[in-house]
């Protein structure tokens, strides 16, 4: 009889996974790269954008003086009355008034009539990208021997109650990497493993100088973590090979560069930790670092 060994063979699976884990390993590096590239960016426009001048060049004392003259030659001129043979001939004064009513109800129509921008306040939705370490324990071992590394891509929604206190929900999905002891979870070593991460939940963000164009800002979070662990055979057929979740708090602090009052980007830092659920201990307690960019605008 032929031999009927798999034409993919132990080989083969091998040399997959080695072209897996190159990927992964690019799309951190690029990852990490954007991160820096966000962040430098962010730090460049902040420096060269100047504070709003008050006019051509004039300092705000010499506007205040400059008003004040234009304030006092008008009262120096503006002729209460003349008398002339017994008519007093009243000054021009009631109808520039009308007509500069007339002016600013024409502006105010106008204002109406031209397309708003979003607002500082109301809606308010983002995307995020990032680099996320783990650390800590998952059940009977370390998390980072299951999973080495995360990449994870988010949207976020929610509402400005002021310029601001922002609350809002967010739910990402990462493209994880998995650890050098991934063969113990996923049972043959020869079959390729393959990891994802969902996480969800609600968050609170606090923004300490929304009037300045750098704009720092930190949030709480509370969610659910889930990963999932899957394997394929030689003939690519996927199976479940587990999965970890539980709950989990995360603080995170930013910075947002503001060409617009409604738009914002800069990087951001998350730390997160949390109990997978089965865990052997209730002290069991694991974790996530995370470095990436974030856009967010009004709605």
């Amino acid at each position: 009889p032929g031999d009927r060994s798999d034409p993919l063979g132990e080989e083969s699976n091998r040399s997959i996974s080695g072209t897996v884990a190159l990927g992964c390993a690019a799309v951190r590096n690029v990852t990490l790269s954007l991160f820096i590239a966000v962040a430098t960016l962010t730090l460049a426009l902040a420096a060269f954008a100047g504070p709003a001048t008050l006019g051509a060049g004039d300092s705000p004392d010499a506007q205040s003086d400059a008003g004040n003259d234009v304030v006092g030659t008008e009262d120096a001129q503006a002729p209460i009355g003349t008398v002339d043979a017994g008519v007093v001939v009243e000054d021009a004064a009631p109808s520039e008034a009308a007509a500069e009513a007339i002016d600013a109800g024409a502006d105010d129509a106008n204002r109406a009539d031209a397309p708003s921008e979003p607002s500082e306040v109301g809606f308010s939705a983002g995307l995020r990208l990032g680099y996320a370490a783990p650390f800590g324990n998952a059940k009977a071992g370390a998390l980072s021997d299951a999973i080495s590394s995360s990449v994870p891509v988010g949207i976020e929604a929610g509402y400005f109650l002021s310029r601001k206190l922002y609350l809002g929900a967010y739910v990402s999905y990462g493209f994880a990497t998995n650890g050098n002891d991934a063969s113990s979870i996923c049972g043959d070593a020869t079959v390729i493993c393959n990891a994802s991460q969902w996480r969800f939940g609600a968050a609170a963000h606090y923004h300490f100088m929304p009037d300045k164009q750098l704009t720092p800002w930190a949030g709480v979070a509370l969610g659910y973590d889930l990963i999932s662990l899957t394997t394929s055979d030689a003939t690519s057929t996927d199976n479940s090979a587990g999965s970890l979740h539980g709950l989990e708090a995360s603080v995170l602090a930013g910075l947002d560069y503001k060409p617009l009052p409604y738009l914002g980007v800069g990087p951001y830092v998350e730390l997160s930790g949390g109990h997978y659920t089965g865990s052997d201990s209730a002290t069991s307690l694991h974790g996530w670092v995370t470095l990436g960019a974030r856009f967010r605008t009004g709605l």
